[in-house]
């Protein structure tokens, strides 16, 4: 039995609660077995296995029954005394006081805990990707290694709840709205025809009559002063107007308030031939 938890590999919390009484009566909780590492005479390496780990503890103690149940002997001398496997000499102690304290070299072992958890609960649920309790309880009844005593917590896990939290909903009806039939709400470039100047043009900024052009039906909302233009769709399945066909036009380039680009003529050097001397 040890109440240091360095002195553990292999580390196993225990899934029942299991008391020790000592030798003034009281009883003390074991919270994990594991294994101890030892160097004994000769250099001898010894492995104690089932180590009960009792942080109630004030030292370390070793049962002489539970050697003699592993099939060990344990030699009492009155100053020391030597632990036999069978007729081989494995470890040897001295008498301290009333006790016999074991020479032996000790392994460290060298773990990680988790300071900021609250409950054993806790450190499985954000291991398991924030499982719920009953899923929890479920995934331990039916594996092996998860090892929770208690399905209490003391505080909410924050992953939770900002998991949990609201988001503002999106917008069912678009913000923007027109006053009449085909009323532009945004300013990207389009290729229009004009019927007036029989051309086709690009605009950023387009004003649609609504008074009857090619299907185009009018409202009582447009001035007499708006330009009449009809949208062609850019593709080639819809059919051109017969005056066009008939007056092909070509696309008239965009303004550009850029400066014109400067014309630049090259000529080749005539050169005079160059006379062999021979």
């Amino acid at each position: 039995m040890t109440p240091h938890r360095e002195d553990l590999f292999d580390y196993k919390n225990l899934v029942t609660s299991i008391e020790v009484t000592i030798a003034d009566g009281k009883k003390i909780r074991v919270v994990g077995t594991g294994s101890v590492r030892l160097t004994g005479i000769d250099g001898k390496r010894i492995r104690m296995l089932d180590v009960l780990h009792i942080p109630g503890l004030d030292r370390r103690l070793l049962s002489v029954g539970k050697l003699a149940e592993r099939g060990l002997n344990v030699e009492f001398e009155r100053t020391s005394c030597i632990i036999w496997n069978k007729k081989q000499a494995t470890a040897s102690g001295k008498k301290v006081g009333k006790a016999y304290i074991l020479e032996c070299q000790q392994e460290t072992a060298h773990y990680v805990e988790y300071s900021d958890v609250d409950s054993n609960y806790d450190l499985w649920h954000a291991r398991m990707g924030h499982l719920n309790k009953d899923a929890l309880e479920k995934t331990q009844r039916v594996t092996t290694g998860i090892s929770i005593t208690n399905f209490k917590t003391k505080a909410l896990c924050s992953g939770c709840l900002k998991g949990k939290q609201m988001v503002t909903q999106f917008p069912s009806h678009s913000q923007t709205k027109t006053s009449r039939v085909l009323e532009l709400v945004h300013t990207d470039g389009y290729r229009v025809y004009n019927l007036d100047l029989n051309k086709v043009k690009i605009s950023r900024s387009v004003k649609l009559d609504e008074r009857e052009v090619n299907g185009i039906y009018s409202t009582s909302t447009m001035t007499e002063n708006t330009e009449v233009i009809n949208v062609i769709k850019d593709i080639e399945e819809v059919a051109q107007p017969e005056n066009e066909k008939e007056h092909p036009v070509e696309d008239e380039p965009m303004e550009s308030t850029a400066d014109p680009f400067e014309v630049v003529e090259m000529q080749e050097d005539e050169h005079e031939p160059i006379s062999s001397g021979r």
